[in-house]
C-alpha cells in the first residue's frame, strides 16, 4: 500500500465523520491507523517518512477513539527525562472503582496496536486498562540498556 492509498483511507474516514456516520468513521480510522503502522514498521530507518507514518498512525487511532463506546483518554507516563505516550480506557466516564489491567508493548510495539491485540476484547463493566508503550527507536534519541519495564512498574 502506498502513501496515496493510505491518504485515501484516512480521507474516507474524514468524510464518514462529516456525515456523522460514526461507526464507519471509527472503523476507517482504525484501518488507516494500522496501515500507517505497517508502513512505519517495515520502513527503513533512513526513510524520512518513518516517523511521519508513526505520527499518522497515532492521529488516526485517536480520531477513532473519539467514537469508542468506552472513554479513551490520552495520557503520558513520565519515565526518566521523557514522557511515554499512552492510553487509559474505561467503560464509562464515572468515578466507579474497577480493577485495572496494565498492558505494555515491547521494544517495537505501540500503545495503539495493543488495542487490537487485546484491549477491545478485555473491556467490560468491571475492568479498565492502561496501555503502556515501551521505549523504542521512534521516541528515543538514545537507547539505554536499562530495563525500563522494571522502572515503570516500581513507580508509585
Amino acid at each position: 500500500m502506498n502513501g496515496m492509498q493510505l491518504q485515501m483511507i484516512e480521507e474516507e474516514a474524514d468524510i464518514f465523520m462529516e456525515r456523522d456516520e460514526v461507526i464507519s468513521a471509527r472503523d476507517s480510522y482504525l484501518m488507516a491507523s494500522m496501515y500507517y503502522r505497517a508502513a512505519e514498521y517495515f520502513g527503513f530507518f533512513s526513510e524520512s517518512s518513518r516517523r511521519k507514518n508513526w505520527e499518522k498512525s497515532r492521529e488516526c487511532f485517536q480520531n477513532a477513539a473519539k467514537f469508542f463506546e468506552a472513554l479513551c483518554e490520552v495520557i503520558e507516563v513520565q519515565f526518566e527525562d521523557m514522557k511515554l505516550p499512552d492510553y487509559f480506557i474505561k467503560p464509562e466516564d464515572d468515578l466507579k472503582k474497577r480493577p485495572t489491567l496494565l498492558i505494555m508493548s515491547g521494544f517495537d510495539g505501540t500503545a495503539e496496536e495493543l488495542y487490537f491485540y487485546m484491549g477491545a476484547e478485555l473491556l467490560t463493566e468491571v475492568t479498565m486498562y492502561c496501555f503502556l508503550k515501551g521505549r523504542d527507536k521512534l521516541d528515543l534519541s538514545i537507547c539505554t540498556q536499562k530495563n525500563h519495564f522494571d522502572q515503570i512498574m516500581k513507580r508509585p
